[in-house]
């Protein structure tokens, strides 16, 4: 997903570890951890362990393009624009539909080699794009300009505004 809408190859370098802390209080947002080491960068995604869905999409697709920007090993880790990530995780989610992030399923038992298997219910998947939804929604509001996605304040990061500014993100990432 990530690189095919980059129009990247897969050349995949360092290494992101999963941390699941269970101390973390519910709503405790994901911290990525950078760290360089001599044969290159590695991360630590710490996240809690209840998540939503969407928040949890946003870290992981943080730590895959903060991954792709230090593939050539500088000295600092990249620093990755919010619009990168939120028109990447906005994108996604419309591509993939609901079931990106897969939903607890009970196991079951099943007859022969298998000692069980997931049940694999129906999933619904939809359309390509949302963009019916984003043109909805700026009908009759206005576009957040270049300067106000690379560098947002508060305001544009909540509540209705946000968003505003994730399909903005996502447009943006479009158009590129």
């Amino acid at each position: 997903g990530v690189l095919r809408e980059l129009d990247l190859a897969d050349h995949w370098r360092g290494k992101v570890h999963v941390w699941i802390k269970p101390g973390l209080r519910i709503g405790t947002p994901p911290g990525l951890v950078s760290t360089r080491y001599a044969d290159g960068w590695q991360y630590t995604l710490e996240l809690p362990e209840q998540i939503e869905p969407a928040v949890l999409v946003r870290a992981v697709v943080q730590a895959l393009v903060t991954e792709i920007a230090n593939r050539q090993g500088g000295m600092r880790p990249a620093d990755v624009p919010l619009w990168l990530v939120e028109g990447l995780s906005a994108s996604a989610a419309s591509t993939v539909g609901p079931d990106l992030v897969v939903a607890p399923t009970r196991l079951r038992a099943r007859v022969g080699d298998a000692m069980g298997q997931l049940d694999n219910a129906q999933r619904t998947q939809v359309g390509a794009q949302n963009l019916p939804e984003i043109r909805a929604w700026f009908f009759d509001r206005p576009f957040l300009s270049f300067a106000e996605l690379s560098q947002p304040n508060a305001s544009h990061l909540a509540g209705e505004n946000l968003t505003t500014y994730r399909h903005c993100a996502q447009l943006l990432l479009r158009e590129l």
